[in-house]
């Protein structure tokens, strides 16, 4: 996965901060302690706004008044001490989180995730993929001759993702000489694959099969689709052990 590196702006940004209210509390963080009319010098904002903005930021706990003093001063809560407490108020929140569920009725109807292009691929390809690690996996490949290079870099940081993770996979695909290269790695990534006569079976798409979800990506199309539904995910499964098994004397391993 990439590491994108933040500014400070996008960073208070995450914790809901707007560009004005980014720009006076970092002000007041260089100055240490300041008053309004030296914050809106430094800022070049209006006085009257600069008021209404400290405002804004001590509601939000990040900024603080000191009392009893002939001009108002005004100065920075810490960073760290910002974020400490987002993180308290996140772990409160997150004890609720069964409660919240419960209210969710217990049958409902499949949830389906749409993605286009090579981004939408990627982050497809990371749908809940922590909630599989140790786990199996269950799929339909396709060939890759309509896989491009820029998707293949893709699927093989996915490889990479399925090793780290120990995710193990039994898949059946085509026959197709491309392929052939990925059968050299196959215990490496943890990988039992059958394969089919490519004159019987030629698809271009791979089926994924999760214990909650199924995964489909076409690959011309730099397409992907997730269908979310347990009782899906349980018959298709089914339909992929009857494949593996009942045609064991006919696949070539």
């Amino acid at each position: 996965m990439y590491h994108i590196k933040m500014t400070a702006t996008e960073c208070l940004k995450e914790l809901g901060f707007n560009q004005k209210q980014t720009l006076v509390y970092c002000q007041l963080l260089v100055l240490e302690k300041a008053t309004a009319y030296v914050i809106a010098e430094k800022s070049h904002l209006k006085r009257s706004t600069v008021y209404v903005i400290l405002e804004e930021l001590r509601q939000k706990g990040a900024v603080l008044k000191i009392p009893h003093v002939k001009k108002q001063l005004f100065i920075p809560k810490s960073p760290q001490v910002l974020f400490q407490e987002v993180e308290h108020r996140i772990s409160n929140a997150r004890q609720m989180l069964p409660e919240l569920l419960a209210l969710m009725p217990k049958e409902s109807k499949p949830k389906v995730l749409y993605f286009e292009g090579l981004n939408g691929i990627w982050e497809s390809l990371q749908y809940k993929i922590d909630q599989l690690a140790g786990k199996e996996m269950v799929a339909f490949y396709g060939q890759d001759s309509q896989v491009s290079a820029e998707l293949r870099d893709i699927f093989e940081r996915y490889q990479q993702l399925i090793k780290r993770l120990v995710i193990r996979s039994r898949s059946v695909g085509p026959d197709h000489p491309n392929l052939k290269k990925f059968r050299k790695t196959d215990v490496e990534f943890h990988r039992q694959v059958k394969q089919i006569p490519l004159s019987l079976y030629d698809s271009n798409i791979s089926i994924e099969i999760a214990d909650t979800f199924v995964r489909l990506v076409a690959f011309k199309d730099l397409q992907a689709t997730i269908i979310e539904n347990v009782e899906i995910a349980k018959s298709l499964k089914k339909i992929f052990e009857l494949v593996w098994t009942s045609s064991r004397n006919r696949l070539r391993c």
